[in-house]
């Protein structure tokens, strides 16, 4: 797991200047909520707050499971990065997996790979 510092917030920050709206899937919001459950109950209720907030907020791009399953990324990304290559056709998918950043890159996607702005 990466670790990121008050500075990456900084250069998060710039990264997405340029962009005009945020998007999600409900995979990727799935998984969040599953890493807020495991935060320290001291922090879980503003980190809970902060995604709601976020959902409430932004765009969610749903497809299918069985649309993504048959997909040539799932055996090495599975469902939540086989989605994120998917949307990566419409969108710009910002990571710091870079597995995942060369299979968009191969698949013809737009990704930024946030490793490179820290």
């Amino acid at each position: 797991m990466d670790i990121f510092s008050e500075k990456d917030i900084d250069s998060l920050a710039v990264v997405l200047t340029p962009f005009r709206s945020l998007v999600t899937t409900p995979h990727i919001l799935a998984e969040t909520s599953n890493f807020v459950d495991q935060a320290p109950p001291y922090v879980r209720e503003a980190l809970i707050e902060s995604l709601r907030e976020f959902v409430v907020g932004n765009e969610e791009w749903y497809e299918k499971a069985r649309t993504l399953a048959p997909r040539r990324e799932f055996p090495s990304l599975g469902l939540t990065d086989t989605g994120l290559v998917a949307v990566s056709e419409r969108a710009t998918i910002i990571t710091v997996d870079w597995r995942l950043a060369g299979q968009i890159e191969s698949a013809g996607g737009r990704v930024i790979n946030f490793n490179h702005h820290r």
